[in-house]
């Protein structure tokens, strides 16, 4: 849990809601310890979320990693303040 609070960059957790492994209360002290963490919660998925959801997973981390890409352009651009 410590390393979490060392990452200072966009980061994504997916976990299911019916996920065994990754507790909802220990997905908001992840959260809590570092604000860079986006959390997204995939309906009817347990732990491997890749393997319940595969399309709804593949979707997410798309949809992440363009967001990120398109912060990084802003912020390479000087648009951000």
């Amino acid at each position: 849990m410590q390393l979490i609070k060392t990452l200072h960059i966009p980061s994504l957790l997916v976990v299911g809601d019916v996920d065994a492994v990754v507790s909802s209360e220990m997905t908001a002290e992840l959260v809590e310890l570092n604000q860079c963490l986006e959390v997204a919660k995939i309906a009817e998925a347990g732990h491997a979320v890749p393997y319940d959801q595969p399309e709804i997973f593949s979707a997410v981390v798309k949809n992440f990693l363009r967001s990120v890409r398109d912060l990084n352009t802003v912020l390479v651009l000087g648009i951000a303040e």
